[in-house]
């Protein structure tokens, strides 16, 4: 990051959390290292879209229903959206007001990616 500094680039960083198996302390070890990485930006996605054939969707499944979010029901192919959210939203969205660096992904329906002023 510091080569970006002295070039005048600003640097946006996409993290992903709560993957099947993650704990809370390791979310809590990436922000605290997001903090400190020097990007302009970080947006936080939450939330992970399943496909059929992705690997981690049988994984999901398997591991808890309740985590589950969208046309969970006759949709073997997942053609319809189905989302896994393996953290707590209310703890994640508390994490991130702490500092001003972080955006939550899909929080705010607009585009991803915006000009960094």
């Amino acid at each position: 990051m510091s080569i970006c500094r002295e070039q005048g680039i600003k640097v946006a960083v996409d993290l992903i959390v709560g993957l099947p198996g993650e704990s809370l302390s390791s979310v809590e070890r990436a922000l605290d290292f997001m903090e400190g990485c020097g990007a302009a930006t970080v947006g936080v996605a939450s939330r992970i879209r399943l496909y059929e054939t992705l690997p981690v969707a049988g994984e999901a499944a398997r591991m808890t229903e309740d985590r589950l979010i969208g046309a969970v029901a006759d949709n073997p192919s997942r053609l319809m959206p189905v989302f896994y959210a393996g953290i707590d939203q209310s703890w994640l969205e508390s994490r991130l007001a702490r500092s001003g660096l972080f955006t939550l992904s899909g929080a705010e329906r607009k585009v991803n990616y915006q000009v960094l002023e």
